[in-house]
């Protein structure tokens, strides 16, 4: 049977909720207690298959004369080619099987090589050789052109016939869960005559996917279709966390540097392209048509949902805030690696490049699309608005620090996060309201004392000046809707309150991640 085969079974008892099913079989790098020597496994229900002990026992073998899961990344793996990537697959899916006794009546082999996964230590599964990140989701370059360019013409006149990408640092690429500090740099704000130096107060991060080289290519030389596809070895979850107002300053005119430089985490899972290869579709109609060495005959996107939840520290459940898919992209990976590759660069195994922010053209909102807006005092000496704003702009979530706002046609979600550098930002909440047609966002019953002017409504043309509400506005905690009028506009919001003061306080005490 093929490892993708839905009938499969495992001996291993695996919910049937698990994203680590018989047909995945992802691979990581893990650590435990016992044995702290880096090693190469696969993930399935709620254990790791130490692969290096497999190996030894000579129930896999990938290489005649190595040990490649014995090392402390995937690479050498990788380095074998498809043909080894398929082969091995397949006899690992065969070993884990419900009718095969070879590891299910070996108690002892089991015993030493399949770990429950909360007993590890999971690490950066390979050496990253370099890192480009793309922008190639239409909807977010859309979005964001609207924001910061021209809301007539937010595309850029290159961005239809070329996948746009940039090369970012590989020494920054650090496994997810790894603490990352908030970024220091240049900023200019609007009211300032010139720059200052100092933290970031625009931190965002970004869902992307990352895509994993297994193989090379010869410098000078470019790739077709499907050489393209052959050398891509798996996917994994990217977040690659961004500086916006230090962006802001600098990109003009080589693109974004210290403000993509700092930090891009990945999951310590990588799904292979094969466990994908049910999942194939077609992306969406290119128009105009791409020039011949971008023309792609096979469906190369991939229809995968993605869900992002945020949880801060003490908190007892994630909630959901935005939710996508990977089959949106306008540009896919293969064309993405077949420009890479086009003026000659050469690519090497380990390379990893980021898809670009992944949005796409339906506003999915979160669930119960709550929204908490209010003030936060800061830095520690009280001195200085500074606001935690949490927009998804159509499925795009970003974390965003500062004085300025933009405005979202999605959710918010009731959150703060605590800077980990030198600030400790409090929060008093005075309201939270959800929103049953999130409209215009300028409304300041939602934003007590920001002064806020002309906020684009949900990125149309319409702009209006918003007042300070007056006092006698304040919204009675015991009520279950309430109705203003603000210019000649009714809205209707249902109002939620935090049943306990120290959730709210754990909500305070939340930690980037």
């Amino acid at each position: 049977m093929h490892p993708n085969d839905p009938k499969l079974r495992s001996f291993i008892e695996v919910d049937p909720s698990s994203h680590f099913p018989i047909q995945n079989l992802p691979y990581g790098v893990f650590t435990t207690q016992m044995t702290p020597k880096r090693r190469v496994g696969v993930a399935i229900g709620d254990f790791v298959l130490d692969l290096s002990v497999l190996e030894l026992e000579r129930l896999i073998q990938p290489a005649p004369s190595s040990t490649v899961f014995s090392q402390p990344t995937i690479n050498d793996f990788m380095s074998l080619g498809p043909h080894t990537w398929s082969r091995v697959r397949t006899r690992i899916s065969e070993l884990v099987r419900h009718d095969n006794g070879e590891l299910r009546d070996n108690e002892a082999l089991r015993k030493r090589a399949l770990l429950p996964r909360d007993s590890v230590t999971l690490h950066l599964p390979l050496e990253v050789k370099g890192f480009t990140d793309f922008y190639s989701s239409k909807e977010h370059a859309t979005n964001v052109g609207t924001m910061f360019r021209d809301k007539d013409n937010p595309l850029l006149p290159n961005w239809l016939h070329i996948p746009i990408g940039y090369n970012g640092r590989a020494s920054t690429v650090v496994v997810s869960g790894t603490p990352v500090r908030r970024p220091r740099g240049q900023i200019k704000p609007p009211t300032s005559q010139g720059p200052l130096f100092g933290p970031c107060r625009r931190l965002d991060f970004e869902l992307e996917m990352g895509v994993v080289i297994g193989q090379p290519s010869t410098m000078g030389e470019m790739l077709s279709e499907i050489d393209a596809e052959a050398m891509i070895f798996g996917f994994t979850l990217l977040n690659d966390w961004s500086a916006r107002d230090i962006q802001q300053w600098e990109y003009v005119p080589l693109g974004p540097f210290q403000a993509k430089a700092f930090a891009t985490s990945i999951s310590p899972w990588i799904v292979t392209r094969e466990a994908l290869e049910p999942f194939r579709v077609q992306g969406p109609v290119q128009d105009p048509i791409p020039l011949p060495y971008l023309r792609q005959s096979g469906s190369n996107n991939y229809d995968v949902n993605l869900d992002i939840t945020l949880r801060a520290a003490d908190m007892g459940d994630a909630r959901r805030i935005c939710r996508t898919n990977f089959k949106y992209m306008y540009w896919s990976s293969v064309q993405q690696l077949v420009h890479h590759a086009s003026s000659g660069c050469s690519l090497n195994v380990g390379d990893l490049m980021g898809s670009g922010t992944i949005s796409g053209p339906e506003n999915r909102r979160a669930d119960d699309d709550c929204v908490v807006i209010d003030e936060f005092v800061g830095p520690s000496n009280g001195s200085g608005l500074v606001e935690l704003e949490i927009v998804c702009l159509g499925d795009i979530l970003r974390h965003q620090f500062g004085y300025t706002l933009h405005g979202s046609r999605s959710a918010y979600l009731a959150s703060t996060i605590r800077d980990r550098v030198s600030h400790r930002f409090d929060m008093a909440v005075r309201r939270i309201v959800k929103h049953q047609n999130l409209g215009h966002c300028s409304d300041p019953l939602l934003r007590p004392r920001t002064a806020v002017d002309g906020f684009r409504d949900g990125f149309r043309a319409s702009r209006r000046r918003a007042g300070y509400p007056s006092h006698t506005q304040a919204l009675d905690p015991s009520a279950r809707r309430y109705t203003r009028s603000s210019g000649g506009t009714r809205r209707k919001v249902s109002i939620s309150v935090l049943p306990k003061a120290e959730q709210l306080r754990s909500l305070c005490n939340g930690s980037v991640r």
